[in-house]
């Protein structure tokens, strides 16, 4: 049983079996979103949804997005309200076995957890990601993916 405030609503012996998958496909920043962006389907496109469940980790979901995920099959985590709710975003991050997401807080979140995360770089990546453009400097479970 997930032991914090978040374990009335999850039972994680529920999802023995398959894989947690975190993940995130936008970016809220203003002057950045377009590029750090994702499709949702480019997000778990690579994932099978009889051997993980995805676990939202995205500010601000819209239900159409929620659909989305859950007419393609997937199993969809979505316990918390994720861009008011930062320790329960931290608990969720602990618990998947892997993260999938674009430049945005997640990535930071997951990094700095050293839980395993697959990162969308925009095409023209800050600073912060370093200078290696196969792994983060900063964060050495993180590998990226070019968009």
């Amino acid at each position: 049983m997930f032991q914090t405030k978040l374990s009335r609503k999850i039972n994680l012996a529920q999802f023995a079996g398959k894989d947690l998958i975190g993940i995130s496909w936008r970016s809220l920043n203003p002057d950045y979103s377009a590029e750090r962006s994702k499709k949702l389907e480019e997000i778990y496109s690579e994932l099978d949804p009889d051997k993980v469940i995805l676990v939202n980790l995205q500010p601000s979901v819209f239900d159409e997005e929620i659909n989305q995920i859950t007419k393609q099959g997937f199993q969809l985590l979505n316990v918390c309200d994720c861009l008011n709710d930062i320790n329960s975003v931290f608990q969720l991050i602990s618990i998947c076995s892997k993260v999938i997401t674009v430049a945005n807080s997640v990535a930071h979140f997951s990094g700095s957890l050293g839980k395993k995360t697959v990162l969308w770089l925009p095409k023209y990546p800050t600073w912060r990601w370093g200078t290696n453009m196969e792994n983060s400097d900063l964060y050495p479970s993180i590998e990226f993916k070019n968009s």
